[in-house]
């Protein structure tokens, strides 16, 4: 139900003071001397507003003008239009827009016997210093990254791209927040059908709070409960800006670093800022090792459970003896050695993680140090399986974007490796690529890049090309 101002000042005033209890809310009455008929009421929050801007852009030239005003003026729009001075003045005579504008950090004027008022914008702009993301780091290129304020950045993003292409959709989402979020895309380069799927899902979203990016991302990707991801995310400008010169579409939203891109593709969980900012030589190789160490570190554990309880027969005999060895005494069961070592990397890595930089990092590497060894040293798992995890943990640490999936394909290989041995990995590998390939990302398919394969499509793929021989493909092929 809508509900409307009313013509009395003081009845407004009552009324939003009943409604909004904060002692941080402000009414200051003013009775212009020359004028007291027209007396006016300033309301805003005082922890949301700069003060300056309420007494030099509003109140001080208001009172001037009723010195001098001339009457049958119409007094709403005369000082919307010609004495408050402000970037955004709205006129509205609705309740619920005034509060909206009112707990946004905008001021409230209130006029004497008038059933609208004017929101003026009034925020204080506290917005940090962008440093470079913990989890985005690169040897060379930009230190920036994207801060809580969404106005910043979008100032961010329309300094690297510098077009009218560049279009800004602003919505608002949330019942109780009322969250600002901003769709970005290049309308040159992007598919309309993107666009139009990427709005509807948002319109599909009711929420009484969106505090975080990944509210929104849980709610319109595709595959919910696959491990996959199927929207991109980063702190990066840079990175945001480069999805969009791709044809891809933006997110970004008020009070969160976290900007969100799709459609995203299997591929693009092994690129990284550094890529464009390298020697494509150098920048390649680390693609190739990137896609290298998933593999290695998914499989290695499995592979080894798999080889030492179903197929001894193709281990070397040197090798094998030695594994044999330093298996005796161990009380527990391959498996369970190897499950109940990943689980104590995984609880030594989260606590680094948890932990302040410095403590963290010195806690990781002395943890995992005095812990294998002292396993080793009481017989309580091999020697061979302190190599395999250690291996599997390093290989896991090198791309962070796979992090939670490579925990779910390692314990799935592991069960299907000790159930079925290497038949079981084989299996469990068909599946796996089984499964991606039925994904699909705001209707593109997640393989896209790998199928059909095409010289334009391996040009920015397993290995980088020369920038100014990658053919970016703006539009997405939808389906």
């Amino acid at each position: 139900m809508r509900r409307f101002l009313f013509s009395d000042l003081t009845d407004n005033v009552n009324h939003i003071k009943s409604v909004i209890c904060d002692d941080l809310l402000t009414a200051r009455f003013f009775s212009p001397p020359n004028s007291p008929k027209d007396n006016f009421c300033v309301i805003y929050l005082r922890n949301l507003v700069d003060n300056k801007i309420v007494n030099e852009g509003i109140v001080f030239p208001i009172m001037l003008f009723f010195q001098n005003r001339s009457s049958g003026e119409p007094l709403s729009e005369v000082l919307k239009e010609k004495i408050i001075v402000s970037s955004q003045i709205q006129l509205t005579n609705l309740m619920d827009e005034l509060f909206a504008g009112l707990l946004s950090g905008m001021t409230v004027l209130l006029l004497n016997n008038s059933t609208e008022c004017l929101l003026i914008e009034t925020n204080l702009r506290d917005v940090r210093a962008p440093q470079e993301p913990d989890n985005e780091k690169v040897l060379r290129g930009p230190r920036e990254s994207f801060v809580e304020s969404l106005d910043f950045n979008i100032q961010l993003i329309r300094r690297r791209i510098v077009s009218t292409d560049l279009h800004l959709d602003y919505q608002v989402i949330g019942k109780d927040t009322k969250t600002r979020i901003c769709i970005c895309y290049m309308q040159n380069l992007v598919s309309p059908d993107l666009v139009s799927i990427v709005k509807a899902r948002l319109a599909r979203l009711n929420f009484d709070g969106i505090l975080d990016t990944n509210i929104i991302n849980e709610q319109i990707k595709d595959a919910r409960y696959s491990p996959f991801k199927t929207i991109g995310v980063t702190e990066r400008p840079d990175v945001l800006a480069g999805k969009l010169m791709e044809g891809k579409v933006g997110i970004i939203a008020e009070g969160t670093p976290v900007a969100l891109s799709m459609p995203y593709l299997f591929i693009d969980n092994f690129y990284s800022p550094d890529d464009y900012y390298l020697n494509v030589y150098f920048a390649s190789f680390g693609r190739i090792l990137r896609m290298i160490g998933f593999v290695v570190s998914i499989l290695t554990p499995a592979l080894y459970i798999a080889i030492s309880t179903h197929h001894w027969e193709i281990i070397p005999s040197p090798m094998a003896l030695t594994i044999a060895h330093s298996q005796q005494d161990i009380p527990l069961p391959t498996i369970l050695e190897c499950v109940v070592m990943l689980i104590i990397f995984e609880l030594i890595r989260e606590t680094g993680l948890r932990t302040p930089i410095g403590i963290g990092q010195a806690l990781s590497i002395v943890g995992a140090i005095v812990i294998g060894q002292a396993a080793v040293q009481a017989r309580l798992v091999s020697s061979p399986m302190v190599i395999v995890i250690s291996l599997t943990a390093i290989t896991g640490l090198i791309n962070t974007k796979l992090k939670g999936l490579v925990i779910f394909a390692r314990i799935f290989f592991l069960l299907m490796a000790f159930l079925l041995g290497l038949f079981g990995i084989a299996l469990g590998v068909l599946l796996l690529i089984a499964h991606i390939a039925g994904l699909k990302s705001f209707n593109v398919s997640y393989l896209a890049n790998f199928w059909p394969l095409s010289r334009k499509n391996l040009q920015d793929h397993f290995i980088r090309f020369p920038k100014q021989n990658i053919h970016r493909q703006g539009e997405q092929e939808h389906g």
